[in-house]
Formats: C-alpha cells, sequence, structure tokens
C-alpha cells in the first residue's frame, strides 16, 4: 500500500509540474527561417511587427513585412529603419501558432485578413527535402467586411542577413530559373568557414529570395524599397548597380512586392522563397541533387559510427 501511494505521488507531481508547460502557448522565441546554425532567424516578441527580426545569436537580420490597404499602409512583419514606430502602424495581430515544419500567423486591419506563413519542410523522412534549405513564404488575404479592397504586400530583407557583421563588403546579382525571379546577396570575400565560436553568424555563400514568374511579382534590388513601397505602392524603378559595398542599413536591399489588386471575401493568395546556397549561380536541380547527395553521404556515416558504438 505504501508503494501505492507513493507511485500516486510520484505521478501527481510529474503531472503538476506539467502544467506551465501545458499552458505555455507561445515558446520563448519562434522559428521564421530555421536551417542549421548560419541560417537561422528568429522572432523575439509575441508580435512579428514588434521587433527586428535576428539570427539565433540575437544579432538583428531585419526581415520586414508591409501592407498597403486602400492606400493606407501598415506593418506585418519587423520595423521600418529610420521611422518612427507610430509613423506606420502595425496591423493586429490575431493569433501565432508554431508547429514542428510551419509558423502561422494571422492579422486583420481595415475589413483585410491577412494569414502569413512560413513552411520549411524538414521532413525527416525525406532526405531531399530535409537537405533543401528552402523556407517557403505565403500570404492569404481576403475580405472580411464584405467590401472590395486594393491589397498590396511587400517584403524587405536586409544585406547584413548574409554575412557577420555589417563592415563587411556585399554584392548582388539578379537571375531567374523557368519559373523564379531570383534576387542575391552574399559577401565578396566568401572566405568559407574562416571563423569559429558561438557569435558567429554566415559569411560565405548566398542568400536568395525568390517569387514566382506566374505572380506577377515585382522584385528590386536599390536602397530604401520600404519608403517607396509606404508611399507609393511601388518599389523602385531600377537596380543599383554600385558594388560592392558594406551591408548598411543604407545600402541596397532585396524587395519583392505584390499588387493583389481587388481584395473580396474570396483569399487571395501569393509566395515567396527564401533559401541559402553556396553556389554563386541561381538554384538548379543539379544544386538539389549535390545537397541531397552530401547530406545522404553523411546520414549513412552517422549511422554506421552509431553501430560502431
Amino acid at each position: 500500500m505504501k508503494r501505492v501511494r507513493s507511485l500516486s505521488f510520484v505521478c501527481l507531481f510529474c503531472l503538476v509540474l506539467s502544467f506551465p508547460a501545458i499552458s505555455q502557448q507561445r515558446p520563448p522565441t519562434i522559428p521564421l527561417i530555421t536551417h542549421d546554425p548560419y541560417f537561422s532567424i528568429w522572432s523575439t516578441t509575441d508580435n512579428l511587427a514588434d521587433s527586428d527580426t535576428v539570427h539565433w545569436t540575437l544579432s538583428p537580420q531585419p526581415i520586414v513585412g508591409l501592407i498597403r490597404i486602400d492606400r493606407k499602409t501598415y506593418r506585418f512583419m519587423g520595423r521600418v529603419p529610420g521611422r518612427r514606430n507610430d509613423e506606420l502602424q502595425p496591423m493586429q495581430q490575431l493569433s501565432c501558432s508554431v508547429s514542428p515544419t510551419r509558423t502561422r500567423y494571422e492579422f486583420a486591419k481595415d475589413g483585410i485578413d491577412l494569414q502569413f506563413t512560413f513552411f520549411t519542410p524538414a521532413i525527416i523522412n525525406d532526405i531531399d527535402l530535409t537537405s533543401r534549405p528552402v523556407t517557403y513564404l505565403t500570404w492569404n488575404t481576403k475580405s472580411t467586411d464584405g467590401a472590395q479592397h486594393d491589397v498590396s504586400i511587400m517584403l524587405d530583407v536586409d544585406p547584413v542577413i548574409a554575412v557577420n557583421e555589417r563592415g563587411q563588403q556585399v554584392a548582388f546579382s539578379r537571375s531567374q530559373t523557368k519559373r523564379l525571379n531570383v534576387l542575391s546577396v552574399g559577401s565578396r570575400d566568401q572566405n568559407v568557414l574562416n571563423r569559429s565560436g558561438d557569435q558567429v553568424r554566415v559569411d560565405w555563400g548566398y542568400f536568395r529570395l525568390a517569387a514566382p514568374k506566374d505572380e506577377n511579382a515585382s522584385t528590386v534590388i536599390a536602397p530604401h524599397p520600404l519608403s517607396d513601397f509606404a508611399a507609393t505602392g511601388k518599389l523602385p524603378d531600377s537596380d543599383s548597380i554600385g558594388m560592392p559595398e558594406p551591408a548598411s542599413r543604407t545600402s541596397p536591399h532585396l524587395a519583392v512586392a505584390f499588387d493583389l489588386g481587388a481584395v473580396s471575401a474570396q483569399p487571395v493568395a501569393r509566395h515567396a522563397h527564401t533559401l541559402r546556397s553556396q553556389c554563386r549561380g541561381p538554384p538548379s536541380h543539379r544544386w538539389k541533387a549535390r545537397s541531397s547527395s552530401t547530406t545522404r553521404r553523411a546520414c549513412r556515416h552517422l549511422a554506421r559510427a552509431a553501430r560502431r558504438r
């Protein structure tokens, strides 16, 4: 009987300890784009628009999202450098959910509902998918008040995302595949694995922002695309040609924008891809095959090591 009572006490104690974990619906830091220690971007606040996105070392790696609804511009992600917080109001964030492969936010403003999803296909039983350093972004918008609204959205990526620190020189490029328009940024020097320690960001390889050709996206590599979009709903007309240059806040950014037109109760979706690769040219099936082959060899090596133990 004493053993039964002791076991009951232990079970009750474990149940009580589990209550805080059950009630905690939000992780301490929210994963957005997470592939490896170099390519790892997070949100540290309850609301996606309350802070810059950061690397896991908490160094800023800003990605900013804006939406224009009937010529009024709002933020749904990040903060706009050089502006007071009250100049571009955030959308009201309704929810945030995190699953093993997705982080999904929902926002509302001026009769528009926006769902913004980060999907990283880290499917553990599919090595080809797991080895693909791509996160898929999806925007779903719809009207909630019975009226039509003119809507456009944009995403802006700071070039510091491709280097360890802002003083490093970066170079930009534009390319395309059969289905995608691709913007790229990477360090000029490309010193592979030349740093060690925990407080290290990537400064080799290339960050890429890609948009499907069939979704009529506008893309640009230019300084201050956020300001242009906030004022006019459009991106700058031409790319910057001055490079390399330091990855400062005033240097060119990668930006993509979508004009969704008149949005009604019927949902309208748009998509973009973010990825990091070691090769200079655009992503290709050959690159994916090399990446997948390397991962398969690594997994076989780890399996053999585990069996020897």
